[in-house]
């Protein structure tokens, strides 16, 4: 019997190739069982093994019933064509997009209902009629609404982007992997799927901020932090695209973000650690792209960990392009906060 993955546990094997193969396609469940924990372990070690426990999908809840170190997940809304991987012997794995609406419906399980409100009636997402947010609480429905939708998005642009996170014990990642998922993929299978399937409606939502083409989890938390809505505590900065194309009179270059009406661009400068020979090519880069008539913003990571130094930044970028942006009210701030500590990677300690 055919094993499927679901949500977290498709997430790891997705992580663990690079680009999408011509794998076998299905879109039936029906023959797919619920393992015992260590079958499941040994099915999918070529892949490096998975955590636990192992989420597992199944068609009705006729299926084996609770089995320690598996979490079974009943979908029995028929799914469409080809949306199932056979990326082992007998092991499936939903697509990249598939995944990622499974991922939506586990993190507002998490958080607790997507639809639920204050005593008050106020859903937390959006400012009362006079422009400003409540007060608000750790505990609050609407921050883990928040906190679910952001880590919702990281893993949205890390399987739309060119690296693969890892433990993020150390904020461990793979860089130079293929693009996994497609925002323009994911909207059809959305439209497709119509709510059938639990998690569309957090996908949906996160769908609007998605970016494609990140190269690492710093560009992740550069293009939420400036681009993200402020119901999410990111500046709402809008037509930011990630490694933008640019001409230069040394060929082509990519700016980690850019604003291509307002011709102004962000570059990410590594730690401090990174080999000399990565620090000559990126000043070489800006120095090309300086040439193209272009602003560049050199951006090291102190500038959106430090609140002061982020400030600065906004306000020089959003001045060359001639927008401006305030902020009025502290509950923004609030939300800011939570931001930066979900999409900043820790820094690893010297040992």
């Amino acid at each position: 019997m055919d094993i499927c993955l679901y949500g977290i546990s498709a997430l790891e094997v997705l992580r663990a190739i690079d680009g999408l193969p011509s794998f076998s396609r299905t879109s039936l469940t029906e023959g797919c069982a619920v393992p015992h924990h260590d079958e499941a372990l040994r099915r999918t070690s070529v892949f490096g093994g998975l955590s636990s426990p192992v989420h597992v999908m199944v068609s009705s809840d006729r299926e084996r019933h609770d089995v320690p170190g598996v979490v079974r997940h009943v979908v029995s809304a028929p799914l469409p064509a080809r949306s199932l991987m056979r990326m082992a012997t007998g092991v499936l794995v939903p697509v990249p997009e598939l995944c990622f609406i499974e991922l939506a419906c586990q993190l507002a399980q998490k958080a607790g209902s997507v639809s639920e409100m204050t005593a008050s009636g106020w859903q937390g997402d959006e400012p009362l009629p006079g422009g400003a947010f409540p007060p608000c609480e750790d505990d609050e429905p609407f921050v883990r609404r928040l906190k679910s939708e952001v880590d919702l998005l990281k893993i949205g642009f890390e399987l739309a982007g060119t690296y693969r996170v890892g433990t993020m014990a150390l904020g461990e990642m793979r860089g130079g992997s293929g693009q996994l998922m497609s925002p323009v993929r994911l909207s059809a299978l959305l439209d497709e799927l119509g709510g059938r399937v639990r998690g569309t409606r957090l996908a949906r939502r996160a769908l609007a901020t998605l970016r494609e083409g990140a190269r690492s989890p710093m560009e992740t938390a550069l293009a939420l932090m400036l681009c993200a809505p402020p119901r999410l505590g990111g500046m709402g900065l809008r037509g930011g695209e990630l490694n933008w194309q640019v001409r230069t009179s040394a060929g082509a270059r990519f700016v980690d973000l850019g604003f291509p009406e307002a011709g102004v661009g962000l570059e990410y400068q590594g730690e401090a650690y990174h080999r000399l020979e990565q620090v000559k090519r990126d000043g070489r880069r800006v120095n090309a792209l300086a040439g193209s008539k272009l602003t560049i913003f050199n951006v090291w990571r102190e500038d959106l960990a430090r609140p002061k130094l982020f400030e600065a930044l906004v306000r020089d970028v959003t001045r060359c392009m001639g927008h401006r942006v305030r902020i009025r009210t502290s509950e923004f701030r609030y939300r800011q906060a939570l931001l930066r500590a979900r999409v900043l990677p820790p820094v690893a300690r010297k040992q």
